[in-house]
């Protein structure tokens, strides 16, 4: 999609092959990704892009449900994204349920900060009832200190994160808030941490109002 698109819905699709499966381009909203599978999006180190599954740049009211990404996937399976170049009236109310998320563990990672999910400069975001096995980190969470307003209202709750392998990395873990800016209002309960040779399970950096509450943390390092 490239710029002002509403009301897409896209289901039951295959994404394989490329640098990118979807990508909305800026100032998008009402876009639901539903039970499509995403393989082979290769990430390309002498540019610094792509790998990407799903991308969403300054988009709003989104809900990606029920989909399959595979390990071939190499960077983001999901990113959700806006610079400082728009607006702040956009950039908010994101859904990401249900889905499965496969990481590739390996010695040596491209960037080390392959997480399945990054969430940049976004508010009001929902990452829920998911289930992410392997690969070096499963949910990231950064304010570009470049981006006002920042992140804020993030809630990640009753997701599986299992089998992470830090590898080469030094940020491996199943959820971090990076440093960068203040996220404000953050939850993360009620999710199930296990089997991960990871360096942590969960990790916070610069964060107003945090709730931490009910996670069950098995078979990581460091727990927090």
């Amino acid at each position: 999609l490239r710029t002002g698109v509403t009301d897409v819905h896209l289901s039951h699709c295959l994404f394989d092959g490329y640098s990118i499966g979807f990508i909305a381009q800026r100032l998008n909203e009402r876009i639901t990704i539903d039970k499509c599978r995403f393989y082979n999006a290769t990430y390309i180190p002498s540019l610094i892009s792509g790998g990407y599954g799903i991308v969403l740049q300054a988009s709003k009211d989104t809900q990606i449900t029920n989909n399959y990404f595979d390990e071939s996937v190499q960077r983001h399976q999901i990113y959700v994204s806006r610079n400082q170049q728009y607006p702040n009236d956009v950039g908010y109310n994101h859904v990401i349920a249900n889905n499965i998320f496969k990481g590739e563990n390996k010695e040596e990672y491209a960037t080390g900060f392959e997480y399945r999910i990054k969430i940049m400069g976004n508010q009001n975001a929902t990452v829920t009832t998911n289930v992410f096995d392997g690969g070096v980190g499963h949910v990231m969470v950064v304010s570009n200190g470049a981006v006002d307003p920042h992140c804020k209202n993030i809630v990640v709750t009753n997701n599986t994160f299992m089998n992470l392998y830090r590898g080469s990395s030094n940020n491996s873990g199943a959820f971090i808030s990076n440093a960068g800016s203040i996220i404000e209002n953050l939850i993360v309960a009620n999710n199930v941490i296990r089997d991960c040779d990871a360096h942590f399970g969960i990790r916070l950096d610069m964060t107003v109002n945090s709730k931490i509450d009910n996670n069950l943390i098995v078979g990581t390092p460091k727990m927090f």
